[in-house]
């Protein structure tokens, strides 16, 4: 990781140059200040833009333990909307969008209602299948390329596979109402 740029600025009351560090988040007190972009991500953080410029995210509490990349529905837990994983198999569950970053019930779940995942697991996944239907997998959270079959399963397509690398497969998640089986 390299250290932030600085830029050179005179200061109007002292008339002396200084350096400035660029900021990494907005708010009150970056008023002014140009923008950073985050060192781990290499972009600007949500924080700095717009109100509705960015993701589609909800934040909410959790009732099953999340990992990074999953697809999650939302539902009533006790009158709160409440993050569960997706799941095939269960026709309350259908994706509603996914997370980037895993939690543990009842910690808040950050849940992007559409959008670039790019933490999906690469197994059962290859170049050639760029530009595929994705749908929603019978095990919790995941994803495949074959539409669950057999009685009481869903078929939801939850989005398209845009490519594949070592590590994961990319899918831009826009999720579709689905077939019950």
């Amino acid at each position: 990781m390299t250290a932030a740029q600085k830029f050179i600025a005179k200061n109007l009351t002292t008339g002396a140059w200084e350096r400035i560090t660029p900021a990494l988040a907005g708010g009150g007190g970056a008023l002014g200040q140009i923008p950073a972009l985050g060192e781990a991500t290499g972009l600007l953080d949500l924080s700095m833009m717009p109100s509705g410029i960015g993701p589609d995210v909800v934040v909410l509490a959790t009732a099953d333990t999340l990992t990074d990349g999953m697809l999650v529905s939302i539902k009533d837990l006790a009158g709160a909307a409440t993050v569960y994983k997706a799941s095939a198999t269960d026709t309350t569950k259908p994706c509603m969008g996914f997370v980037l970053a895993g939690t543990t019930a009842p910690d808040p779940a950050t849940v992007y209602l559409m959008g670039y995942n790019h933490l999906i697991p690469v197994a059962g996944f290859t170049a050639a299948d760029g530009g595929k239907r994705v749908f929603m997998a019978t095990t919790g959270g995941g994803v495949t390329l074959t539409p669950p079959v057999g009685a009481g399963n869903y078929q939801q397509v939850v989005g398209r596979l845009i490519q594949v690398d070592a590590t994961y497969a990319y899918v831009n998640i826009i999720p579709a109402e689905g077939v019950t089986m």
